[in-house]
């Protein structure tokens, strides 16, 4: 058999801890964290893990320091595409450009009426790709950038919650 370069290191077992939070209103999360820097948290906000290499001398102070930017970033994916929350905006968008004259009224109505017609449970790439293939958009829009009408996902309401709410409360306790 033929060598192939690897080494086995052993090194001392991580110390683990596990919480079990139950809120007031009944829903509940698990949180365990070991101290060579895993994190995971599930329950009833979703289920979140990220495992840091470099986190200085203290795990529990190093998640108490964390501000809810910096764990949107490791923790959370924004694929959360609420369709009537865009389609909403987008309404308001064409109205305001309607107003300010960017928009005449037939083209305002066009668009207003291909974006009414848009399929609700269609994802946000989807979305973006029937906007952008569109041949009554682009004939309308061909001087004007019509970004604004792009959708694009976003952290869910229970990320949001989580990160918000849950996480300070959770590890306030450590």
């Amino acid at each position: 058999m033929e060598k192939i370069g690897l080494e086995l290191r052993s090194h001392e077992k991580s110390t683990v801890e596990q919480h079990q939070f139950l809120f007031s209103y009944g829903n509940h999360v698990t949180m365990t964290i070991s101290y060579d820097g895993d994190f995971t948290c599930t329950g009833d906000y979703g289920n979140y893990n990220y495992s840091w290499c470099s986190f200085g001398d203290d795990f529990i102070s190093f998640l108490k320091g964390l501000d809810s930017g910096y764990l949107y970033g490791k923790l959370c994916k924004k694929d959360y595409f609420d369709f009537f929350h865009w389609q909403k905006k987008a309404f308001n968008d064409i109205i305001s450009m309607r107003k300010s004259n960017e928009l005449n009224r037939e083209d305002a109505r066009i668009t207003y009426d291909f974006i009414k017609e848009l399929d609700p449970v269609d994802s946000c790439d989807v979305v973006a790709i029937k906007l952008w293939e569109s041949r009554e958009l682009s004939d309308i829009y061909e001087e004007i950038h019509y970004a604004e009408f792009f959708p694009s996902p976003e952290y869910s309401p229970r990320q949001i919650q989580f990160i918000e709410e849950i996480y300070p409360q959770i590890v306030g306790v450590l």
